[in-house]
Formats: C-alpha cells, structure tokens, sequence
C-alpha cells in the first residue's frame, strides 16, 4: 500500500435524507511531467465526495450518483524522475472515467468505507427507491447529477 493511502485522514459522513457528503476526502491526481513525460501522481487533501439517491418524479423515477469534489493538487516542487523544478506537473486529460474532471481522481483512505454505509443506509431506509436505482443501473440508463442543494 502506498503510503499516502494508509495515512489518509479518517473522513467524516453527514447524512442529509437520501444524500449524504464524506468530507476530508485525500484524493491522487495523475499527471506527466512537462520536460521527460513521465506519469507521476500527487495529492489534494480535504476534498469531498457527495453520494446519494436522486428522487425525481414523485418516486418513480430513482437514480445513484456519485460525485467526486477534489481540492487543487499540489504537487512537489521537483518532479521525481528528471529532478525539473518550476511548473513541470500538468494534469492528465485524455484517460478521465469522469467527464466533469480534467484529471483522474481516486479517493483514499476510508472514503470506499463510507461509500458503501451510505449505501447500506441508504437500502434500509428506501428499500423501494433502491431497487428501481438498481434496476436503472442494470439497464445501462443515465445517472443524474447529485442536487445542487442536499
């Protein structure tokens, strides 16, 4: 394990109805250097995660969502294969699962933990919501946004 992983800090879950928001959130950010190309990580801190079930149309229409929020990197002063100083780190674009982040994003730490009480949570108190979020999933349809305002 690497160890900005294992010394992620603990996150903290809020619970807002069926949305909830997992705060101090480590996330790693890839990118390349600018002078020998090579593919280094860095780290934000404090980010959030919101996840949820979205409710529309009086309950018949249910969807999951996750929403990643990271901090700015910071990356090192120097990248750490050609020892360049200055602005060497730039994000990488072309390989990002997520269309709304210009750089791939994973949580570390215990925020997958937390991921999945919301889910448990969520499961015993929306049985019926859950499983038609469920069902969208399995049929491949869209995932909406999370709500502007939880």
């Amino acid at each position: 394990m690497h160890p900005k992983a294992a010394t992620a800090p603990r996150t903290t879950l809020t619970f807002h109805n069926t949305h909830a928001i997992i705060s101090g959130v480590r996330y790693q950010h890839l990118g390349r250097c600018r002078y020998c190309r090579k593919s280094s990580n860095t780290w934000s801190e404090d980010g959030t995660l919101r996840v949820g079930l979205h409710i529309r149309n009086g309950g018949s229409t249910c969807r999951w969502y996750v929403e990643p929020h990271p901090n700015t990197p910071t990356p090192a002063p120097a990248c750490p294969h050609c020892d360049m100083a200055g602005p060497w780190w730039y994000p990488v674009t072309n390989t990002c699962p997520l269309r709304n982040h210009p750089y791939y994003v994973s949580a570390l730490g215990d925020a997958y933990q937390r991921e999945q009480e919301v889910y448990s949570r969520l499961r015993m108190a929306n049985h019926d919501a859950c499983k038609r979020a469920d069902r969208a999933d399995l049929l491949g349809h869209k995932r909406f946004p999370a709500p502007k305002n939880p």
